[in-house]
């Protein structure tokens, strides 16, 4: 689940692709309409007009870009970049490549207006206002909210534009292709998830002698102990049992039970006994090991991956991470087709 802040970032940025890849400069070559212009405000403006047969115009002073006869300006661009004080520190080549993806986030958010016009799409502004005080109060109120929209570089006039467009943007998408997470897919990702689980879920069984040495201990008296249980594991295998050598040989609290430890989570036990055990496998028993309460032998009977023990939960996360996963590849999949689609032609110093 995305962050409130995560969500009011990408909103302001307009769910922009990672890079700064230049768009594809595309003028129409044949007599046709040009489609009528998209306001500052996102509404339609000014009249079709004639493109002559095999002419690209130059692009006006001023303007970076056209898309489908939409400008966008240098003058917006400046205003974008006054916003990020860092760009004044950085050298031309970094800052000419702030303007280049904020060129890219100009020109999706035109493709976006023609779309949801085209559409006739738009949200209302009940529904805005709902949304907008939804994530004010899950962000922690109005000064962590505006907070929010310092570190996205925007302004609530243009955040509430972009939230617009992107919550209608989801409904066209969810009109087009809906999301669906079917359980086949959640089941085969579950098994992926179980088959990987992270390493503070394992759980370890096993059996210990434990030699006790003193910190303070004389080093001839801590080697003693660990030769000791090395003589000791040499034996194990010639006929003398591990339970038989936690008998006569462990100074450990639980020899009465044969030096059996259940089902204990790796994160409880010393680092270096989570180590050897991990490497372990089931029967093996492990070289002398050193640990805080003086050295130890270690044998696995068993290890597992703790169970989430209500994964009906589990699986519900994992179904909305899925269903957000296929949102974000929806809409960079229509994004890159619009993008391939449209008239743009690019200034000069931006191809």
């Amino acid at each position: 689940m995305r962050s409130t802040l995560a969500l009011i970032i990408l909103a302001a940025a307009l769910l922009l692709l990672p890079g700064c890849r230049k768009p594809v400069t595309k003028a129409k070559t044949q007599a046709q309409e040009a489609p009528a212009e998209v306001s500052s405000g996102g509404g339609l403006r000014g009249e079709p007009e004639m493109v002559p047969q095999g002419e690209v115009p130059a692009l006006p002073d001023g303007v970076a870009a056209m898309v489908e006869g939409n400008p966008v300006t240098e003058a917006r661009l400046d205003e974008l970049l006054a916003r990020r004080p860092q760009a004044a520190k950085l050298d031309p080549s970094a800052r000419d490549r702030i303007r280049g993806k904020l060129l890219q986030r100009e020109i999706d958010a035109v493709l976006q207006r023609l779309a949801l016009a085209k559409a006739g799409l738009e949200i209302t502004m009940d529904e805005l206002d709902a949304e907008v005080a939804k994530q004010t109060a899950e962000q922690g109120g109005p000064e962590k909210f505006q907070a929010g929209l310092d570190g996205a570089f925007t302004n609530i006039s243009e955040y509430r534009e972009a939230l617009a467009r992107q919550l209608a943007m989801n409904r066209l998408l969810d009109q087009q292709s809906p999301v669906l997470v079917t359980d086949e897919d959640l089941e085969k990702a579950f098994k992926v998830r179980r088959r990987f689980p992270s390493s503070r879920t394992l759980e370890f069984k096993y059996s210990l002698i434990l030699r006790r040495v003193a910190q303070d201990a004389a080093p001839e008296i801590v080697e003693a102990q660990r030769k000791h249980l090395e003589e000791l594991r040499g034996r194990i295998p010639g006929g003398l049992t591990f339970e038989e050598a936690v008998t006569k040989h462990s100074q450990h609290f639980n020899k009465e039970k044969a030096g059996l430890v259940d089902f204990t989570p790796a994160a409880s036990v010393e680092p270096a006994v989570s180590k050897t055990l991990a490497r372990l496998k089931p029967g093996e028993v492990s070289e002398p090991l050193r640990v805080n309460d003086g050295w130890m032998l270690l044998r696995l009977e068993a290890k597992r991956h703790a169970v989430d023990p209500d994964s009906q939960k589990q699986k519900e996360r994992l179904r909305t991470q899925l269903s957000e996963s296929k949102k974000t590849q929806r809409y960079e999949k229509f994004m890159r087709q619009a993008r391939e689609q449209a008239a743009i032609q690019l200034a000069p110093i931006y191809e």
